[in-house]
């Protein structure tokens, strides 16, 4: 995306390499202008083609205007940020997405959001040849990232040109692993061939390789580190009076209306939310727009800008940020000045994480106060934010308790929350009694303790997850499906290893998460993994029972909430909903780290207003229904796809389907926020036929052993499940199993676990009336109450957003009709 100073000449050595006119092929990323200093435009002159890439959209209507190959305004970095939108930093005829590493003196002009792809995608997509002639890249400092979306050994081409000022070797190294080897330097760009081609490199070449990459290297280094944190320090200067300029004080803003936005950037799990006040606006998962399940890369940029979106409002109109003390890019970390030079030189070098997560640098500060650790102002400035934005950070257990009681209208409560670790710890006790919240572990005390004692059983039941060769983090709900299916003979080993303390709390031994992995992989060495699961079930059931019981009658409570992500096992929410002395129980339905985002805006709010306005503000959720609205837009997509909307009302046709034996999916409103399928982005299907689940499973790429999930009108839910006062608010969600009553065993298999449990959600008219309907219809037309539900996904992809995901499963077969609230479609 920068223009070459040395052009004619080395556009004579390029034809030279390639001898005789002819036809050839070329890519050229980082075109920039259509002809000037132009490194293909010399080659489209004598009969060559080829693909021309350019992220600024005036420059690539240019090229379009005055070049004849194929250009695509994009941007090219690695797999891991393709499909997002990230900022072009743009100074003239220079642009880059990392503002650090741009040419000395360039300061960007304006800054741009533009569309990431990989290289691959790009030329998979134009049809490029395999094994084509000339790639160029020249994307001011982000070319490693380039390479890194680029597969040499399958295009291969015979002249590379990569803009290198080597500043380290990372790109040299790279090239060379790819099996290329560099013949000349000439100008900023290094030429690299196929290391079988035959080509004779000049003595003169020679020592000018040797001079530019290995001899001058340490002095170029430190002529970079020497400019790098001059530029550093100027930046400091400039954004000091900003980032210390005291910012409104909370209680300012009391009685004002506010749009908060808070966000989880984590390294799984990431998601944004908007609140105006106390109202949740919207609120997404970054998996559903990256399409990359679990996804986590830091700042969710994606659902930061979704959930703007949804909420019609812009950076510059938010008025708070709220976030986890988790992940951020490094440049927004305040360091010593021997590490800040410490940072960058790795940096140089190719040796360091672009991602630091801020709670470890809060340990090492001894502080947890993150505003001191955090360069606020830099971060409001690069990001479009207005420099008054409020900044805050929540701690990590407290977003999630924080969750869980907010949606209640309890007096009095205990919040007990379980994960693999946030903000030092594991677990977190809370009451709420007489007014008052208390903290009794867990909270930002905890924070800077060194080294505790490990006792996670979230990660012991990861570690047993992936014993059974599942994936942690991902795969735990399938030990969930499996435990049922095995006997816990592991149980008893695994459990000596933990135990509940004088006050209540799960405690063990272990110096460190590794610890705990070495002890599971250990114990389940060659056992079935039926046998895993049930044995770690047990363990994790036994002792969160025994603690969870302790709390309750410590708090003289008969209300229970949950969050935490180990409260995403359903079977367990059944033990302490069965086993406990309570009156009700709520599990927070995003109960993993993809919930903390509306956690922390909650955390903020609860700061600003106090305890009691707080607690008055509260209500129970109706529904999860956070996502955008595609209104008649998905109707738009199925037409064009071909699919034919069917005669009657959606409800009515899609019960003739359902009755016949075809699976369909509702695409209904606004998508789901959380990991369960709630009527607006679910699979639907008769429980009747048993066999459906083996059709399903197979559709879906499932694994055979985990049990469908039913859906069940409010006015049903009694005959058919075993539910109570209890756990019935639990049940809206399905985030708890239940029984079901024996005489409907036979009637709906295909939603019965080999335990006698299902999953089951509870649907009202007023949440989702159309999805009302479909039950209502079916139950007519079959005597049956129930259908199956089942989230809208393929195996190992998130659940289905944008319309043309929906239009994709319907083409590939996953489904057979999709269900609108316009009309039920199918195709011919």
């Amino acid at each position: 995306m920068a223009v070459s100073v040395f052009g004619g000449r080395e556009q004579e050595l390029v034809r030279e390499f390639f001898g005789a006119p002819g036809l050839g092929f070329f890519v050229e990323v980082g075109a920039n202008q259509p002809q000037r200093e132009s490194q293909t435009w010399h080659l489209e002159q004598v009969g060559w083609t080829g693909i021309l890439i350019e992220p600024q959209p005036k420059l690539a209507g240019d090229l379009r205007r005055m070049r004849s190959a194929k250009v695509f305004a994009f941007a090219c970095s690695s797999p891991e940020n393709a499909g997002r939108q990230m900022r072009l930093y743009v100074a003239g005829a220079l642009s880059s997405l990392d503002r650090d590493r741009m040419a000395p003196g360039a300061e960007p002009e304006w800054i741009i959001e533009v569309p990431v792809r990989t290289l691959d995608d790009i030329l998979s997509e134009a049809g490029a040849p395999m094994r084509f002639d000339f790639l160029s890249i020249d994307v001011e400092g982000h070319e490693l990232e380039v390479l890194h979306g680029f597969d040499f050994a399958r295009w291969r081409p015979r002249l590379v040109l990569l803009e290198d000022h080597v500043g380290n070797l990372a790109k040299h190294r790279f090239l060379k692993n790819a099996g290329y080897r560099l013949i000349r330097r000439y100008g900023n760009n290094g030429w690299y061939v196929p290391r079988e081609t035959v080509f004779h490199v000049a003595p003169r070449e020679r020592w000018n390789i040797l001079r530019k990459y290995y001899l001058g290297l340490p002095f170029r280094m430190a002529r970079n580190a020497s400019r790098r944190v001059r530029r550093r320090m100027r930046q400091w200067w400039r954004t000091r009076d900003r980032a210390d300029r005291a910012a409104p004080p909370l209680v300012a803003s009391l009685g004002e209306r506010m749009r908060i936005l808070a966000f989880h950037p984590g390294c799984h799990d990431s998601s944004a939310a908007l609140f105006e006040d106390y109202k949740l606006v919207a609120a997404v998962d970054e998996e559903r727009l990256t399409r990359r399940k679990g996804s986590g890369d830091g700042v969710p940029w994606l659902a930061i800008d979704e959930v703007l979106r949804i909420g019609g409002c812009s950076r510059a109109e938010i008025d708070a940020i709220v976030a986890t003390r988790s992940f951020f890019p490094w440049q927004y970390f305040r360091y010593p000045f021997h590490k800040e030079l410490d940072y960058r030189f790795r940096g140089w070098l190719g040796r360091d994480q672009k991602l630091r997560d801020l709670m470890v640098h809060c340990q090492l500060r001894r502080t947890a106060d993150a505003k001191s650790v955090f360069r606020t102002g830099a971060f409001l400035d690069d990001h479009g934010f207005r420099p008054d934005t409020v900044v805050q950070f929540a701690n990590h257990h407290e977003a999630h308790a924080l969750a869980s009681l907010f949606y209640t209208d309890w007096d009095d409560a205990l919040l007990y929350t379980a994960d693999g670790v946030g903000d030092n710890v594991s677990y977190s006790i809370r009451t709420l009694k007489d007014g008052q919240l208390d903290c009794h572990f867990g909270d930002d005390r905890w924070l800077l303790q060194r080294g505790p004692a490990r006792s996670s059983l979230a990660w012991a039941y990861g570690y047993a997850t992936k014993a059974c060769g599942f994936t942690m983090f991902r795969h735990e709900g399938k030990l969930t499906g499996l435990a049922a299916c095995g006997e816990p003979i592991l149980a008893d080993e695994i459990a000596s290893h933990f135990w509940i303390d004088n006050h209540g709390m799960i405690n063990a031994s272990f110096a460190d998460d590794r610890a705990i992995e070495r002890m599971i992989a250990r114990v389940c060495y060659g056992h079935a993994r039926e046998t895993i699961a049930a044995s770690i079930q047990k363990v994790v059931e036994d002792l969160t029972l025994r603690s969870v019981r302790y709390w309750l009658s410590r708090a003289r409570t008969r209300h229970l909430g949950l969050a935490g992500g180990l409260f995403a096992n359903v079977r367990l929410n059944r033990l302490l909903a069965e086993n406990c002395p309570i009156d009700e129980i709520f599990i927070y339905p995003a109960m993993s780290d993809g919930g903390l985002s509306v956690g922390a805006g909650l955390s903020f709010l609860l700061a600003r207003d106090g305890l009691q306005t707080w607690l008055a503000e509260r209500y129970r959720l109706d529904d999860l229904y956070f996502g955008f609205n595609y209104h008649g837009r998905i109707d738009e997509h199925l037409a064009q796809a071909g699919a034919k909307p069917l005669p009657g009302a959606p409800a009515q046709a899609a019960t003739e389907l359902l009755r016949s034996g075809k699976v369909g999916a509702a695409y209904i409103g606004r998508m789901e926020f959380g990991p369960r399928a709630l009527g607006a982005r679910s699979i639907l299907a008769n429980p009747a036929n048993l066999h459906l689940n083996h059709e399903l499973n197979r559709r879906l790429e499932r694994s055979e052993f985990m049990p469908f999930a039913p859906c069940v009108l409010d006015e049903d839910c009694e005959r058919v499940f075993e539910i109570t006062p209890v756990n019935r608010y639990a049940m809206r969600f399905m985030t708890i199993t239940c029984a079901v009553r024996p005489e409907w065993h036979d009637r709906i298999p295909a939603v019965i676990h080999v335990d006698g449990t299902a999953r089951p959600q509870v649907v009202r008219d007023r949440e989702n009336p159309l999805y009302a309907d479909i039950l209502r219809h079916f139950r007519a037309a079959t005597g049956l109450p129930v259908l199956v539900n089942t989230s809208f996904n393929v195996h190992e992809e998130p659940i289905v957003n944008s319309p043309a995901e929906c239009v994709k499963a319907l083409r590939g077969g996953r489904i057979d009709f999709v269900v609108t609230d316009q009309a039920t479609y199918a195709l011919s």
